[in-house]
């Protein structure tokens, strides 16, 4: 978010690559909405040909823990997800 605007990511079927079968995106309002979305896109693109590891995200119920597992947390009051590399 930047001074009354927002750019926020987005995901789309891209059938190019079996591996991977959705590309990441960008959507954006506001006075440089065409500015911000490029700019989004950008980091994404380079982030995307840079990495070596294909992210996993895995969502279970909230009650089930992940003691001493790998990845990053990010507890909903619905589900847990747990975001790997």
């Amino acid at each position: 978010m930047q001074a009354g605007c927002l750019a926020y990511l987005i995901v789309r079927r891209d059938d190019t690559d079996p591996r991977r079968p959705r590309r990441l995106g960008a959507a954006a309002y506001g006075p440089p909405a065409q500015q911000l979305a490029h700019d989004l896109t950008a980091h994404v693109e380079a982030w995307g040909t840079t990495r070596t590891a294909l992210p996993r995200l895995t969502i279970t119920p909230p009650r089930i823990r992940h003691n001493g597992q790998p990845g990053t947390l990010i507890s909903k009051p619905e589900s847990l997800l747990t975001l790997t590399y």
